[in-house]
C-alpha cells in the first residue's frame, strides 16, 4: 500500500505488475538515450565552426547514411517497445487454467462479491468432519418434520456408502423407526450431524456478500488504515490464476489494486475479464479508479491473498452463516 513517504513503486506481488515496472524501466533507458543523442546533435549544430570548421553542410547536406540511420533506428526504437507491450498485453490475458472464479458487481458506493463454493471437492473427507462439528454446536429444538422422515427414506444407498454408518443404525428403515420412538435429543443430534454434511456436499453454493467502508473509530484504533478498512475482503489463491468478471449495476466504476498490477473498468451494459496471479500471501488494498460521484472515496479494496486451501475454508464458512443455508437446513431437520 502507498504511503506518504514512498516515492517508488508498490511492491508488486504479480508477474504483471513486475512486468509493467520492467517495461516502464525500459522505456526510461529509451527515452533518456534518445535525449542524449538528440541533445548531442543539437550541439553539434550550435556549435558547428568549432567542431566543423564552419563547413558543416560538406558533411550533413545530401548525406544518405545519416537520413538512413535518423529513419531506421527510431523505428527500430518503437518496434521493440511494441513488441514488448504486446507481450504484456498477452500475459495480461485471462487464458486456460483458471482455479479460482468470481464476480465483481460495482454499486453507488459499495462493492459486491460472488463466488460459487463447490463443496464436491477434493477435500471431501475433511469437509464431512467439520461439518458435522459445525453441526453439532448448533442449538435446535428438534421435532421431526416429515422432511427429515423422506431425506432419512432416501439416505440409504447415496454415492459415498451409507450415510448412517457409525451411529449404530443400517439402513433407513431402522433410523426412521429410532426417530419415531422418542429417542432423545442428544441421540438424535448424534445421528443427525453424521448425514448433515451430504445435505451440503455434492452441491454448489452462490455465495455472495456486499462490502462497505468502515468509520467505527474503535475498530481504526486496533491497528487498522483509515480510508481502507472495510466490512469483509475480496479473497484470492495465491500462485494460481483467479479470474473476476467485473460489472456495474449504476454508473461506471473502476476495479483496481495497485500492488497486484491491475485495474479494470466496470462499464454499464458489459462485463470485463480480469486475470490475477498472486505470488504470495498477504493482504493488499486498492480503491475505485473512476470518479463516480459524491462517494466515490468511500469505495476502498481490500484483497486478502491465502492458499488454495484457506480460501476455500473462508468460503465454505461463509456459505453455511448465510441465510439461505440455515433455511434450507431448518427445512430439511425442522418443522
Amino acid at each position: 500500500m502507498g504511503s506518504w513517504s514512498k516515492l517508488w513503486f508498490f511492491d508488486m506481488n504479480t508477474v504483471v505488475g513486475q512486468e509493467l515496472i520492467l517495461y516502464n524501466d525500459l522505456v526510461m533507458v529509451v527515452a533518456v538515450a534518445v535525449l542524449v543523442v538528440v541533445g548531442w546533435f543539437m550541439l553539434l549544430f550550435l556549435n558547428s565552426r568549432t567542431f566543423f570548421g564552419g563547413k558543416m553542410n560538406k558533411y550533413v547536406y545530401h548525406n544518405e547514411l545519416l537520413e538512413i540511420m535518423w529513419t531506421m533506428v527510431p523505428a527500430f526504437m518503437l518496434c521493440f517497445l511494441g513488441y514488448v507491450s504486446l507481450m504484456n498485453l498477452y500475459i495480461m490475458e485471462v487464458g486456460d487454467h483458471v482455479e479460482n472464479g468470481m464476480k465483481v458487481t460495482a454499486h453507488q458506493w459499495y462493492w459486491e462479491y460472488s463466488y460459487i463454493v463447490d463443496f464436491s471437492s477434493k477435500e471431501k473427507e475433511m469437509d464431512e468432519l467439520w461439518l458435522s462439528n459445525w453441526f453439532e454446536q448448533l442449538d435446535f429444538n428438534f421435532e421431526i418434520s416429515p422432511e427429515l422422515v423422506e431425506v432419512v427414506e432416501e439416505g440409504v444407498g447415496l454415492e459415498g456408502g451409507d450415510l448412517f454408518e457409525g451411529v449404530g443404525v443400517k439402513d433407513g428403515d431402522c433410523l426412521l423407526s429410532v426417530l419415531t420412538s422418542g429417542v432423545e435429543e442428544l441421540k438424535l443430534l448424534e445421528m443427525v450431524s453424521s448425514w448433515v454434511p451430504h445435505v451440503f456436499l455434492n452441491c454448489k453454493w452462490n455465495y455472495s456478500y456486499e462490502v462497505y467502508e468502515v468509520f467505527n473509530s474503535s475498530v481504526l484504533d486496533q491497528g487498522n488504515f483509515r480510508g481502507y478498512t472495510v466490512t469483509d475482503a475480496c479473497y484470492l489463491m495465491s500462485s494460481v490464476k483467479n479470474e473476476m468478471l467485473i460489472s456495474t449495476m449504476d454508473v461506471m466504476h473502476s476495479w483496481g489494486v495497485g500492488s497486484l498490477g491491475v485495474k479494470c473498468d466496470a462499464v454499464p451494459g458489459r462485463v470485463n475479464s480480469l486475470g490475477i496471479s498472486p505470488l504470495r500471501s498477504g493482504v493488499f488494498y486498492g480503491n475505485c479508479y473512476e470518479l463516480c460521484g459524491e462517494g466515490h472515496s468511500m469505495m476502498p479494496i481490500s484483497v486478502a491473498v491465502m492458499t488454495l486451501e484457506d480460501v476455500s475454508l473462508v468460503l465454505k464458512q461463509g456459505v453455511l452463516g448465510t441465510s439461505d443455508c440455515v433455511s434450507t437446513l431448518e427445512g430439511v431437520i425442522m418443522k
